[in-house]
């Protein structure tokens, strides 16, 4: 690897990990409805430090050589514009002359506000009067620094959908500019709700990636986890739901090295090599999930402890099935998804029988057009020792999904078992 590709490549890591908090800091001083502005900074930042970087080396303190630029950025933008632009934020009143500007700025910078803008960054990407695609969109963009395209194949849509999305609520930021202020009390309740849902989302379709040539999509799931941890590091924010979805995600995210083998083909749980799953992200997660009161009404709890369960399981046929099908009950009585009977069933072809669980999974019609239903059925079917239905099942699925990494998983699949 070349010298300008290291550069590059670290350039990349830091565009992932600093662009949204600069842009969280930069739009918070001059105002929502110059998300645009902001990320133009950041964007001049970014190409700043590639040129200057690929010439003098890279900084002993990246992070802090980018904020000081990105600083200067705003200073000299600010100066530019301020008998012309009218800038409507919660510092605005200080920016128009040099002896308030330049402190305003460095205060702004400090670690603890730049913690302070990323949470009000969310809470304004998550606005109740955006429609959640909309909100999911502006998330990545602003805050995990994905491009129009990542985002478009993470969220299944093209180029053109996505980039409408994202200046139509780029828009409704713009039109709320003025109530964009980080909620409090009952309000703030209700919008962490919002925020917690956009999150998990997020995780959903990194975890179990619906399209493309990957089912995990580790950016995404990384993604998530940060946002999760940076809501509930902060007091203001932490509740009972927040600390259940970062159990959640940090419990599915602790198997992830043994859910593909060497060729990246996907390994079912009966099948991993627990030794490879993270004990210390577990522990982690078990943590987190003791300080939990609310826990029967909560989804993330709920949905938590059964990854929690698997977690603890010696092996697939010492998992507490009793104790699963028990919490997807719960979960039922919660929401009434047909998605959370599969996952039931599947534990009942456990916990009791397996000619009861495929009687029972025949029941769940709304779910005839999802492949996951059908390859689910062929595995019971398999262990039931139906082959000819096994494989049937599965050429099903294969109908069903636009995932390339799991119709080569599902053909695979097919043509083990016809050589049994």
């Amino acid at each position: 690897m070349t010298n300008s590709q290291i550069i590059e490549n670290r350039i990349d890591h830091l565009f992932r990990h600093e662009s949204g908090k600069m842009i969280s800091v930069i739009a918070r001083i001059i105002g929502y409805d110059k998300v645009d502005e902001a990320e133009d900074i950041v964007q001049d930042t970014l190409l700043k430090a590639m040129q200057t970087w690929s010439i003098k080396g890279v900084p002993d303190n990246p992070e802090a050589w980018l904020y000081s630029v990105a600083k200067n950025k705003a200073i000299d933008e600010i100066r530019k514009n301020k008998n012309k632009v009218k800038y409507e934020s919660e510092v605005s009143c200080l920016l128009y002359t040099d002896m308030s500007l330049i402190p305003t700025i460095d205060k702004m910078f400090l670690d603890n506000e730049i913690e302070d803008s990323q949470l009000r960054m969310i809470f304004a990407c998550c606005h109740p009067s955006m429609a959640i695609e909309y909100q999911i969109a502006l998330v990545l963009k602003i805050l995990a620094g994905f491009s129009s395209k990542e985002i478009s194949r993470a969220l299944l849509t093209n180029e053109e959908t996505t980039n409408k999305r994202i200046y139509r609520a780029k828009k409704k930021l713009a039109e709320k500019n003025k109530e964009l202020s980080v909620p409090i009390g009952e309000q703030a309740e209700e919008r962490i709700h919002s925020v917690n849902r956009v999150i998990y989302l997020i995780f959903n379709e990194g975890y179990n990636a619906t399209t493309g040539d990957r089912i995990l999509r580790e950016d995404l799931c990384f993604e998530a986890l940060r946002l999760a941890e940076l809501l509930t590091t902060n007091q203001r924010f932490r509740n009972d739901y927040t600390t259940s979805l970062l159990a959640l995600i940090k419990c599915h995210l602790s198997r992830n090295k043994a859910r593909f083998d060497s060729e990246n083909n996907l390994v079912t749980l009966d099948k991993q090599d627990r030794r490879l799953w993270d004990r210390e992200m577990m522990e982690s997660a078990f943590i987190d999930m003791q300080k939990v009161k609310i826990r029967t009404t909560n989804k993330y709890f709920l949905e938590a402890s059964i990854s929690a369960t698997h977690c603890v399981g010696p092996s697939i046929e010492k998992t507490d099935w009793a104790m699963i099908v028990s919490l997807y009950d719960s979960l039922y009585r919660l929401e009434q998804s047909p998605y959370i009977l599969l996952n039931k069933f599947i534990a009942i072809s456990y916990y009791k029988s397996i000619g009861e669980a495929i009687t029972l999974m025949k029941g769940i019609t709304e779910l005839e057009n999802y492949y996951l239903f059908h390859s689910t059925l062929s595995h019971l079917y398999k262990r039931d020792g139906n082959v000819e239905m096994a494989i049937k099942s599965l050429e099903k699925a294969v109908t069903l999904t636009e995932n390339k990494q799991e119709i080569e998983h599902l053909r695979g699949k097919i043509e083990k078992l016809k050589k049994q």
